[in-house]
C-alpha cells in the first residue's frame, strides 16, 4: 500500500466514525425524548430537527467547494462534538 492510500484509507475511516457517531447521538436524543415524555407528538417534533440538514445538504456541494476543505472538514467535525459535549451542562 502507497503513503498516500494508507492516508486516504485513515482519513476516510476516521469520518465514517465520526458520522456514525453524530448519527447515533441523534437517535439516542430522539429516543430520550420520546421515552421520557412518552408523548408521540414530541417524538414527531425531535424528527422535524432533521429536515433543516436535509434542505442544507441541497446546496452544501456548492458552498463546499468555494471554501478550503481542510478547515471545511475541521469546522463539520468540531461543531457537533462542541454541541454534544454541552449538553450535560445545559440539561443540569
Amino acid at each position: 500500500m502507497k503513503p498516500w492510500q494508507f492516508r486516504v484509507s485513515i482519513f476516510l475511516l476516521s469520518q465514517t466514525v465520526s458520522l456514525l457517531g453524530s448519527l447515533l447521538v441523534m437517535y439516542a436524543i430522539l429516543w430520550y425524548v420520546t421515552l421520557s415524555t412518552l408523548n408521540s407528538v414530541m417524538m414527531w417534533i425531535v424528527f422535524t430537527t432533521f429536515i433543516p440538514a436535509l434542505i442544507m445538504a441541497l446546496f452544501a456541494g456548492v458552498w463546499a467547494d468555494r471554501i478550503n476543505r481542510k478547515w471545511l472538514m475541521i469546522g463539520s467535525s468540531y461543531s457537533p462534538t462542541c454541541c454534544i459535549s454541552s449538553l450535560p451542562f445545559l440539561s443540569s
